[in-house]
């Protein structure tokens, strides 16, 4: 006999995860610039994508066979930054605020998921 709550769950994940009403429908060529701070200091435009390539800061093909397109992988120096960056705000939280650090599991259960609305 199912719970109410299994019913509710089952029913809560029917539910489409919908944008805000506000967010553009389509591809990148949809996107809307909302705000710009200062004036750009390169004679022409190079987008991110051009400087991770040029500089081997990120990998898109292995990115998007592991997790499907628009995924990267950070690599070198970016791979380095992030992992950097990480462990600053750590140290910050954990020396300042008290915060205790913790690694978790790579699985949980399936109600748990449920409950992240997965």
């Amino acid at each position: 006999m199912e719970t109410i709550e299994h019913q509710l769950v089952a029913e809560a994940l029917k539910l489409p995860n919908k944008t805000h009403v506000d967010s553009p429908v389509g591809g990148e060529d949809q996107n809307v610039v909302i705000k710009e701070h200062g004036e750009s200091k390169q004679k022409e435009d190079v987008s991110h994508l051009e400087i991770g390539n040029h500089l081997d800061l990120l990998d898109f093909a292995s990115g998007s066979k592991l997790s499907g397109s628009k995924f990267v992988f950070l690599k070198n120096e970016a791979a380095l930054l992030e992992l950097a960056l990480s462990q600053w705000v750590m140290n910050m939280l954990s020396w300042e605020r008290g915060f205790t650090a913790l690694t978790t599991p790579e699985i949980a259960r399936q109600q748990v998921v449920e409950a992240c609305g997965f």
